[in-house]
C-alpha cells in the first residue's frame, strides 16, 4: 500500500510541476501557472510572431511578457502574423518593468501598501487617454482599420491579495462586424515582483465579466500557493 501511495504521490508531483512555466525575473525564480484550457504562445517556433507582437505592446506599457496563452483552435491554426484574425479569450502574464527593460523586484513593499497605490492610481487614470493610446496603437499594427468604440470603464471590481479591474472594449472591425471583448485585469506582489494577469474573452453579458473575474481569483491563488 506505501509503494501504491509513493507511486500516486509521484505522478501528482509530477502533474503539479508539469501545469506550471518556470520563469526567471531579476533574481526571482517564478512558477506561472499554465491555465487548463487555454494553448500556450510559445516564444519560439511559428507562434514566435504572435509572441513577439504581443510582448511589442506590454513594452510599451512598461511591462515584461512572461507567458502568453490562448484559445487552442487560434493558437494551433496560426499561420503567420498577418493573416491572424484574433484569439477568442486568452491571459497574458506580464511583470513590471522600469524604462523599458529593466526588472525590478520590491523587497520592502507589502502586499497591503502595493494594493493601496495600484487603487490610488487607479482612481486617477484618465481613461480616455488609455483608449486613445489602444487605438493608436491598433492603427500602427493592422492593414485593416479597427476602431474601439464605447467602451466600458468597470473600475475595480474586487480586492483580495490582488487588485482586479475590469473593462469590456467593443472594437469595429468592419461596417458589419463590431466585437466587444471583455478583460478583467489582476495586479498582484509575488515575492517582490509586481505580477499581472490580462485575461480576456469575447464578451457576451455580465456572466462573461462575472466568469472572467472568478477565473482570475482563482488563478492569483494558484499563483500565490506556487510561489
Amino acid at each position: 500500500m506505501r509503494t501504491i501511495l509513493a507511486i500516486l504521490f509521484m505522478l501528482l508531483a509530477t502533474q503539479v510541476s508539469a501545469a506550471n512555466k518556470e520563469i526567471v525575473y531579476g533574481n526571482v525564480s517564478l512558477k506561472v501557472p499554465i491555465p487548463e484550457e487555454l494553448c500556450e504562445v510559445k516564444n519560439n517556433g511559428i507562434t514566435g510572431q504572435l509572441f513577439k507582437r504581443q510582448a511589442d505592446l506590454q513594452a510599451i506599457a512598461n511591462m515584461k511578457l512572461l507567458a502568453y496563452f490562448a484559445d487552442c483552435k487560434s493558437v494551433k491554426s496560426f499561420i503567420n502574423i498577418d493573416t491572424f484574425t484574433g484569439s477568442d479569450e486568452g491571459a497574458v502574464i506580464v511583470a513590471s518593468v522600469k524604462n523599458g527593460n529593466r526588472e525590478v523586484v520590491y523587497n520592502s513593499l507589502t502586499k497591503l501598501e502595493f494594493n493601496k497605490q495600484l487603487v490610488a492610481e487607479l482612481s486617477d487614470v484618465p481613461f480616455d487617454e488609455i483608449i486613445q493610446k489602444a487605438q493608436n496603437v491598433l492603427d500602427e499594427l493592422t492593414d485593416y482599420d479597427p476602431k474601439i468604440v464605447e467602451p466600458t470603464n468597470l473600475g475595480v471590481l474586487a480586492i483580495d491579495d490582488a487588485v482586479y479591474h475590469g473593462l469590456i472594449m467593443p472594437v469595429k472591425l468592419d461596417d458589419d462586424l463590431t466585437v466587444a471583448q471583455a478583460t478583467v485585469t489582476s495586479m498582484v506582489l509575488i515575492n517582490g515582483v509586481i505580477m499581472g494577469m490580462y485575461k480576456y474573452r469575447n464578451y457576451t453579458d455580465q456572466d462573461t465579466i462575472k466568469d472572467l473575474l472568478s477565473e482570475s481569483q482563482l488563478y492569483i491563488k494558484k499563483l500565490e500557493a506556487n510561489n
